[in-house]
């Protein structure tokens, strides 16, 4: 229970929290002969669950923000990475699951594989192994791939040549893939 007392200073209330236990002793009849009461000070007790409660609300706070925050900044991500004119993919582990890619990524990928399929929508190949996309005869390059993320090391080639023949004319671009 809740009963306050005047402060040290004299100055105002303190807010003080009791613990009050009461305890039947002897018997005579079926009245007790009297009672124990005990009252302990809770108060440190109750002020410290209460600033508990508090901090955890402020994390609940902080937490829903940073989601929302990570939410927008992925959603940016992944339209910059949609509509970017340059072939971008994010892969993830070992496996190769495409998290992140763009039209112009498939389109390189098809030209490299000698892939004459439509790609799809990428909404739908998202989650899936890169050794799904690509030709199971030509899953080379996907085990290139494998090597640069088990290496660590990046791997630049400025000048890979792609295109011809049915693809149009032959061109040029520098190739990037880091760990």
């Amino acid at each position: 229970f809740r009963y306050d007392m005047t402060s040290l200073s004299g100055a105002g209330m303190t807010e003080m929290w009791w613990q009050l236990e009461i305890v039947p002793i002897g018997r005579q009849g079926a009245a007790p002969e009297y009672l124990l009461t005990t009252t302990n000070n809770i108060t440190d007790q109750v002020l410290r669950e209460r600033e508990k409660e508090t901090n955890q609300k402020i994390l609940e706070n902080l937490i829903d923000q940073r989601t929302r925050k990570l939410a927008s900044s992925e959603k940016k991500f992944r339209n910059l990475v949609e509509h970017s004119p340059v072939a971008m993919a994010l892969l993830i582990g070992e496996d190769l699951i495409l998290d992140a890619l763009n039209f112009e990524m498939l389109k390189l990928w098809q030209i490299i594989t000698g892939s004459t399929e439509a790609p799809g929508e990428l909404a739908a190949l998202t989650g899936k192994t890169l050794i799904t996309l690509l030709d199971k005869t030509r899953s080379g390059y996907a085990e290139i791939l494998k090597r640069i993320f088990k290496s660590g090391e990046s791997f630049v080639h400025p000048e890979f040549s792609y295109g011809g023949g049915i693809w149009g004319p032959l061109k040029y671009a520098s190739i990037i893939i880091n760990p």
